[in-house]
Order: structure tokens, then sequence, then C-alpha cells
């Protein structure tokens, strides 16, 4: 029943959609008209793939979370015997799932605009890879969803971190002239690491990318758990209250 509702409220969120799905094909088809080179196609696309996911997983998340708090759809719930972490997989196996149906589709708009060939292997290394990063930003939107008091909040913590890891990335560009301060910072958000294991898994090999696959896992976990201790079931709930397993009571009055 509660993926079912997760689902429900995922699908209706048609502004995340429209991020996950419809920018980014503009995105690469708008670039690619550009960029009139053949050897920087596969780029674009694994570029476009990695920031759909992204959208995806953080801003949608954490303003759908965020959005069901402020409703009392948590303070329900909260008497039920769904414990956090199971929440919060769920909602990540969720936005999982319809994330690779996303990008599949983006991915079909890319191989076709610009003629490019891969494999059912690569494709379905990319199904696995895609699940991964869905869920390691899904968590992250979590947790920003935790610590924002307002969507304004979500909005400025979202694009704090998400603008570093697009643009100090080699996602869309290389680095290779640029100051060894941004390579540090793109090399220390899981961004990067996804990207490169898209362009692996479809136009390269992903055997040599071990150690990008562990540094995303890791990632993931580490928001996973950052989402769980720090979820909050109420909007009033203060975040330190979760950290140091203090119990929140709503006072109210009469």
């Amino acid at each position: 029943m509660i993926i079912r509702a997760i689902f429900i409220t995922t699908i209706r969120d048609k502004i995340s959609l429209f991020y996950a799905a419809i920018f980014p094909i503009i995105l690469m088809i708008g670039v690619g008209i550009f960029v009139d080179s053949v050897s920087y196609y596969p780029q674009l696309v694994t570029a476009v793939l990695a920031i759909s996911t992204l959208f995806w997983g953080v801003q949608g998340t954490a303003f759908q979370v965020f959005g069901q708090r402020n409703k009392g759809v948590y303070k329900m719930l909260k008497v039920t015997p769904y414990k956090t972490l199971y929440f919060i997989i769920m909602n990540a196996i969720v936005r999982a799932l319809l994330g690779i149906a996303i990008n599949l589709l983006v991915l079909i708009v890319g191989v076709i605009y610009f003629d490019l060939q891969i494999s059912i292997i690569g494709t379905i290394q990319l199904i696995g890879i895609l699940a991964i990063g869905t869920s390691c930003f899904s968590c992250l939107g979590i947790f920003i969803s935790n610590l924002a008091k307002n969507e304004g909040q979500i909005n400025m913590l979202a694009n704090l971190i998400q603008i570093p890891m697009v643009f100090c990335s080699q996602s869309f560009y290389s680095l290779e002239q640029a100051p060894s301060w941004i390579k540090v910072i793109g090399e220390i958000l899981p961004f990067e690491y996804f990207a490169r294991l898209i362009s692996g898994s479809l136009f390269a090999s992903i055997n040599g990318m071990v150690v990008s696959l562990l540094i995303l896992v890791c990632f993931t976990l580490g928001f996973l758990l950052l989402g769980v201790f720090t979820f909050k079931w109420e909007v009033d709930q203060p975040v330190l209250s979760v950290l140091k397993g203090t119990r929140f009571v709503n006072k109210t009055t009469n």
C-alpha cells in the first residue's frame, strides 16, 4: 500500500517529470544542433542522462517528501509499523524504477537523433547504474528535505549541491585545463563517478570502473544513513531532536 501511495504521488509531480524527461531531451537536441561533432554525441547523451537522474532524484524527491510532510501524511505513517529505513528505501526504489523508465526514454531519443550504436549488454549495465544513481540522489533529496524549513530552502540547498556537481565534473566538457581545485571538488562529489559509469556502460567498458562503482555505492549508503537519522515525521520536529534520539512532542494550545 505504501509503495502504491508513493508511486501515485510521484507520477503526479508534473514539474519533476518535466525536468527529468522533457528538459533533458530539449537540452540534448539543442546542444547537438550547435555542437556539430559526431565524437561529442556520446558524451552529450551521457551528460544528459546523468543530469536527468540528478534532477529527478534530488529536487524531485526533496519537494515530494517536503510536501507530504506538510500535508500531515507522515503523522499517519508514524503510528504504523513502518520504520524510517523501510520508508526511505521504498521511496528510493519507486523513484529508481520510474527514473530508469524516464532515462531509457531520453536514451532512445538520443540514440535515434544522433544515430548512436549501443549494445544490449550496455543497456542492461546502464539500468543497474541508473538504479544505484537514482537511489543515491533520492536519498540525498530526502536529506535535503529534512534540513529545509520551506520550499525556498530546498531550492537553495539543492542548487548549492547540484551546481558544483555538474559544473565541476567532466560530464559536458574536459577539465584538463581547469584549475586543480575544480577537479578536486568534482572528485569529492558523486555526480562525476555516476557520469563515468554511464559512459562506461554504454560506450566503453565498465570493467575498469569498479572503483567508481564502489564510490557511488558508498555515497548512496552515506546519504541513506543521513536521511534516516535526520528524518522528520512532523513539520515542526527539530532535526537536532532526531539526531540526539530525543522524542518530539507536538504541543498544541487549547
